[in-house]
């Protein structure tokens, strides 16, 4: 399992790409009404309805909002379910990007996971994907950077990215995480070198990554 991490080192930023953004309202700066009278971030989809709320609009990173993911009882089909926030459709890219990047914070009751999945078309083809899973609580804003792995040398010419909150147990009243600045970047590479095979201890296991390129500041 790829899994999102944070690792303390200082970076070069090989291509310009982090300082415009590139994902429409990846900052969750505009909520707007859903066909069900339900605000959700413009451009995003989510299962908000009526009473029913499981991405809400919180304090930001960088702006004024973020978006809040959690899980909700839905007493109709009596089952938790966790959040989903997606792109509504697959949007415009003009580059080969290698990663997604944004912020994250939160806490799981440590069965449950954030998944974050990026896709890339090149004339409706799939071309590239990247995928991982967070599982760690932070209280203060992190960096994730998720790298995106070609399956061939097209360009891409459109995008979509899917978040969720993966269910697990039976205890999910404590899972809730924020998610803010997402962005397409470049390749990001270490003063150390590329990033590598690497474990990363926790509190409960030592999970070993692959190929994922993180950036914290």
């Amino acid at each position: 399992m790829k899994t999102c991490l944070v690792v303390y080192v200082f970076t070069i930023i090989c291509q310009l790409g982090l300082f415009s953004q590139n994902v429409p309202n990846g900052g969750f700066e505009e909520w707007e009404l859903n066909t069900y009278q339900a605000y959700e971030p413009a451009g995003w989809e989510t299962q908000n309805e009526t009473g029913l709320y499981y991405v809400e609009k919180a304090a930001g990173h960088s702006g004024s909002y973020s978006a809040k993911l959690s899980i909700v009882w839905d007493n109709v089909i009596k089952s938790f379910t966790g959040a989903s926030l997606s792109t509504e459709e697959n949007f415009q890219v003009t580059s080969r990007y290698q990663t997604l990047s944004g912020f994250y914070k939160g806490n799981s009751n440590d069965t449950d996971t954030l998944k974050i999945t990026v896709r890339m078309y090149s004339k409706d083809k799939p071309v590239g994907f990247g995928s991982c899973f967070i599982a760690n609580a932070n209280k203060e804003w992190k960096r994730f950077i998720l790298q995106i792995e070609y399956n061939s040398d097209e360009i891409p010419d459109k995008a979509s990215i899917s978040i969720f909150i993966a269910t697990e147990g039976d205890n999910h009243y404590q899972t809730v995480y924020f998610i803010d600045d997402l962005l397409l970047t470049s390749i990001i590479k270490s003063v150390y070198g590329d990033v590598g095979n690497f474990a990363l201890r926790t509190d409960n296991q030592t999970e070993y990554k692959n190929k994922i390129q993180i950036l914290i500041t």
